[in-house]
């Protein structure tokens, strides 16, 4: 019974999180922000708060003031926006020196462009004290993603 209870445990601790975003979205994709979801995925672009292809305690609370309704640490580490300008609300937690903060910060990234990824760097300042947050264009489709699961299986974003 007990290796059961473990097996069940360990279930959902994977479902949990491997299934994420608003709504139970999985990970695997990045969360598509827009109304028509058959729209062309090479029309589109994708923010991330990934740091070196890992998901840390940073999250994507909100895209242009659409908030996401995060449970359980749902909400998404990766975003797929049409291109354009967009306004990024992201959670962030932070370990340096010792030093330990989290807390939300506002990202304004001007004319996104089609087949682009961009990528969050948390900047700290004053000794670690302070930070602020910019954006990195990797480039048009350059090779991106994560890895999920006990596999490490290489999730890669797809235009």
């Amino acid at each position: 019974m007990r290796c059961l209870s473990s097996a069940v445990l360990l279930a959902l601790f994977l479902a949990a999180t491997a299934s994420g975003g608003p709504g139970g979205n999985s990970h695997e994709r990045p969360y598509v922000t827009y109304p028509d979801k058959d729209h062309a995925l090479s029309d589109t672009t994708v923010f991330s708060v990934l740091i070196d292809g890992k998901a840390f305690s940073s999250r994507i609370l909100s895209v242009d003031g659409e908030k996401f309704h995060c449970t359980n640490g749902s909400c998404p580490f990766w975003v797929r926006t049409l291109p354009g300008t967009h306004n990024f609300k992201v959670f962030y937690q932070l370990f340096a020196r010792g030093f330990h903060d989290y807390g939300e910060a506002q990202l304004l990234i001007r004319e996104m462009k089609p087949r682009h990824i961009y990528e969050a760097r948390f900047h700290l300042v004053d000794k670690g004290d302070k930070f602020f947050v910019t954006a990195e264009d990797l480039g048009e489709n350059p090779e991106y993603g994560l890895k999920l699961g006990l596999t490490r299986k290489f999730h890669r974003v797809e235009f």
